[in-house]
């Protein structure tokens, strides 16, 4: 009879004898439990704390005749996972819980297939490289999950959330998370004390529900704090309730079918632009208020938005509008004719007509804000700011000039 030869590492004899550690773990593989390890995330290995990363990828592929994989898949707790978890391109049959483990190494997760949920709660690794992994559940990565180094997710697909709350991430000289071109079904928390050091990169990344990144602190370091350029998140974004990011934040051309919500958010571009904004589409509200400090760089370039709730001190310098459209100004946001000039002059001179020549003028906000008060029964102030177009105009040396080469007569129509 012919003998039935084994991919390596598909036999439980190719491990013997096990460490005390995988006895444990076998055991709660077996019987569908939590195999716990010790009582927290171990910081140094020992005998009795370790399992192998080869062990461990024999019972995530489901063991083997003898010794077969329960349905409630691999459960394990405060181990140190010693060597390389190399997972690439594998079918892995049921979930991974792997709690307060230490990965000596970056597991490795590119092209696989986790038919259930993959969780790293609590663990600390080396980076994580899972670009094109299929999940059909959730990633979880919160809850003092650590990674020194960067967590790449490119292309991934993940059937429920991507929950990140409270972790640490560092990228030393890359990114800290880059998840360009993933599709999560469902929100994505990188909020809850979560820090990253290195660029969070979400570049046409597609979201079925909300991104949260409340109370998050970001630092960009020399690039980007965070990049969602072409983003499409079906629910809102939260970059509020004390969201720090030092380095610029990116929504270029992002769609957003709830709300952009910068409320208490403390922004610095580190002398470049703070929020860049241009091309976006908003289908809720834009809030832009409460901020910690008033917010220098933010362009709002052809930006579509259905309200503006901003206040009076969350505006810096270097603010561009032009072809930033909004139905109305809501949630107690000013409609006084004198406050919304002093906001208008805060854009660059040339685009305000401040520069003298007119050269650079941009209309096109004067005109947005003059509809949106009349749209709002507001009369008078619209026609204050009307005489202050007139008088910039003139100021600006355009007043008989022909106006094709400056209006734009469907960019302020929302």
């Amino acid at each position: 009879m012919t003998e039935i030869v084994k991919a390596a590492g598909r036999t439980l004899a190719e491990f013997q004898p096990l460490k005390p550690a995988e006895e444990k773990l076998l055991e709660a593989c077996r019987q569908g439990e939590l195999a716990n390890i010790s009582d927290k995330r171990p910081e140094a290995v020992n005998d009795n704390n370790t399992v192998r990363a080869a062990f461990l990828r024999f019972l995530a592929l489901g063991g083997d005749e003898r010794n077969p994989l329960h349905e409630h898949g691999v459960q394990l707790k405060d181990a140190w996972v010693e060597g390389e978890l190399d997972l690439v391109g594998a079918h892995i049959p049921h979930s991974l819980y792997l709690y307060r483990c230490h990965f000596s190494n970056a597991p490795l997760l590119r092209d696989s297939r986790i038919h259930g949920t993959l969780s790293l709660v609590g663990s600390q690794v080396n980076g994580l490289k899972a670009d094109g992994m299929v999940c059909d559940g959730g990633v979880f990565l919160r809850d003092g999950f650590t990674a020194n180094g960067e967590v790449r997710l490119l292309g991934a697909q993940i059937g429920g959330d991507l929950n990140c709350s409270g972790a640490k991430l560092d990228g030393k000289e890359g990114d800290a998370l880059s998840c360009d071109g993933a599709v999560i079904k469902g929100s994505v928390f990188l909020g809850n004390g979560f820090t990253a050091n290195g660029t969070v990169r979400l570049l046409g990344v597609q979201i079925g529900g909300n991104l949260d990144c409340g109370r998050a602190k970001l630092d960009g370091k020399k690039s980007y704090a965070l990049a969602c350029d072409r983003a499409v998140i079906k629910g809102s974004v939260f970059l509020g309730d004390s969201f720090t990011a030092s380095g610029q934040v990116r929504l270029h051309g992002a769609q957003i079918g709830g709300d952009l919500d910068c409320s208490n958010a403390k922004l610095d571009g580190k002398e470049g632009n703070a929020l860049v904004c241009d091309g976006a589409n908003v289908a809720g509200g834009f809030f832009f208020r409460n901020l910690a400090h008033a917010v220098n760089g933010v362009s709002l370039t052809s930006m579509r938005v259905r309200a503006l709730l901003d206040d009076n001190n969350a505006w810096g310098e270097r603010l561009v509008l032009d072809g930033f459209v909004y139905g109305e100004l809501s949630g107690n946001a000013t409609t006084d004719a004198d406050t919304r000039r002093a906001w208008l002059n805060k854009q660059l001179p040339s685009h305000a007509g401040l520069n003298g020549d007119g050269a650079n003028f941009k209309p096109q906000p004067w005109q947005q804000l003059i509809r949106v008060l009349r749209h709002m029964g507001h009369a008078e102030d619209a026609r204050q700011v009307a005489v202050a177009f007139e008088h910039r105009l003139r100021c600006a040396n355009l007043i008989g000039q022909a106006t094709q080469h400056w209006y734009r007569p469907d960019s302020w129509i929302y």
